[in-house]
């Protein structure tokens, strides 16, 4: 799994723990029995007529310098690590949203259709609610964007500084989650950033492009490890860590971190008219100024964080995946950004939840969970908007799949597909009426091999559905 203390593949939910104890975790939490050799079959369903959908998956194994393929990065352009030739990847989706079978074909795997370069390790994905052509990739120093467009003709069209650009002694950014509020202008894009301890918020202009520096942030205390981010509603936005979540204020979708006031005797600067000049305020990147929280409450490593809003009071139900635990919560906020002190509702205790993803199916509301250390997605079917104590339907379990990234095909479709990263393909499962998930994949992406006809480790990490004729 890992290569020495780095950490583990940096997926997201990403692990900040060493490799060890990482690995008695893994081992300790799937004992009991289960059935370790059980190897989970790729689908071998597909489509033979090309529909306009197309899913991308990041590879967040792209690091060219680990298979030697590095080649000259063009000049100008964003980053692509030291030359590295993938990153994201587009596969075509069927008219039944099946994947499309190899040139057209019902009986192989496809390769995806493009492969596009990006900097080293994209880890998170997300489309702009507006305009789906527009991605947003979280990899481990920046984040970048690209316009997606048919024919190899995906391209980055604008990334942020790095830190050490900015700051050269920083920390990388070490991005794991990302959210765009569509409600603000263009949209506002918030950044839950392990490394740097923030929540930043980038301001989306028309074209999509977003500033090289966050427009505004929230700074939290040096052990925050920000792994997720929801925005509540158009005052408050969630953020979930190693050990709180936290509630802070927004206004007009940019974060409200109150100035600190120069120390004039340290930071002041005479003028000719011997006027004190206070230095200038600090940005988020290197700033110390810790922001003042609405509200906040203990937690033990949050991988993610969902929100339904209420009609009613409280303002809603914000979902969140603990790590430690191993279990789901619901909490209620309330009208004035204060997290309830007890949960609302929960999961027993089952696993390293990752990523939740809700759906509505069959006059039920569904809440689709990938469990990482198991190797299989649970499936809840939600009482009055809380967890129930058990999931109705779940995947078989391969403890080698280390399931992620979650995308249900949009409209009447009945298949989701997940990033296996330790497959090194995505899964489609065919979803029944009830919103019941299969056992088996239906559907799968072929994996990648190098010139000698190796599979070379990609770990498809993220995924997105998006439109592209």
């Amino acid at each position: 799994m890992a290569r020495g203390a780095r950490v583990v593949k940096n997926w997201r939910g990403a692990w900040k723990i060493g490799v060890p104890a990482l690995l008695a975790a893994l081992f300790a939490c799937s004992g009991g029995g289960k059935d370790r050799s059980f190897e989970l079959p790729a689908g071998a369903e597909f489509d033979s007529l090309g529909s306009s959908t197309v899913l991308v998956a990041t590879n967040a194994e792209n690091e060219c310098g680990r298979t030697g393929d590095c080649i000259v990065a063009p000049p100008g352009g964003c980053h692509t690590g030291s030359g590295n030739t993938r990153g994201l990847a587009v596969y075509r989706l069927g008219v039944s949203g099946l994947l499309l079978g190899a040139s057209g074909q019902n009986t192989a795997a496809p390769s995806p259709e493009q492969v596009i370069a990006t900097d080293d390790n994209p880890r998170r994905l997300i489309a702009h609610p507006l305009d789906p052509t527009l991605l947003y990739v979280a990899t481990k120093d920046r984040i970048q964007v690209f316009r997606l467009a048919p024919d190899n003709r995906t391209r980055c069209i604008d990334e942020t500084l790095s830190q050490q650009e900015v700051q050269p002694d920083s920390d990388s950014l070490d991005p794991v989650d990302l959210e765009i509020d569509p409600t603000v202008g263009f949209g506002v894009l918030y950044v839950a950033a392990r490394g740097a301890d923030r929540i930043d918020a980038y301001s989306i202009a028309a074209d999509g492009t977003i500033p090289e520096v966050p427009s505004s942030c929230a700074v939290g205390r040096g052990d925050s490890e920000y792994q997720a981010v929801a925005a509540l509603n158009s005052e408050f936005i969630a953020a979930g860590g190693q050990s709180r979540i936290e509630i802070f204020a927004r206004e007009n979708g940019q974060l409200i971190n109150p100035p600190t006031t120069p120390d004039p005797d340290a930071t002041a600067t005479p003028s000719p008219e011997a006027t004190p000049t206070p230095s200038p305020q600090p940005t988020c990147i290197g700033s110390s100024a810790e922001t003042e929280v609405v509200s906040a409450i203990g937690a033990a490593i949050v991988t993610d964080l969902l929100f339904a809003p209420s009609p009613s009071k409280p303002l809603g139900q914000l979902f969140i995946s603990e790590e430690v635990s191993q279990r789901l919560f619901t909490f209620p906020i309330d009208t004035g950004g204060q997290i309830d002190d007890d949960d609302s509702s929960s999961t027993n205790r089952a696993g390293l939840y990752q990523t939740m993803l809700r759906q509505e199916r069959g006059g039920s509301s569904l809440l689709y969970v990938s469990v990482f250390q198991e190797g299989r997605i649970d499936v809840f079917r939600l009482e009055d908007g809380l967890l129930p104590d058990e999931s109705f339907s779940r995947t078989s379990e391969d403890v080698n799949s280390l399931p992620v990234g979650l995308a249900a095909v949009p409209g009447p479709g009945n298949l989701l597909y997940v990033a296996q990263g330790g497959l090194n393909r995505v899964d489609g499962f065919s979803l029944a009426d009830d919103g019941s998930i299969a056992d088996l994949p239906l559907t799968s992406t072929a994996p990648v091999v190098d010139l000698q006809g190796r599979t070379v480790d990609t770990f498809p990490n993220d995924l997105v559905i998006v439109p592209l004729p």
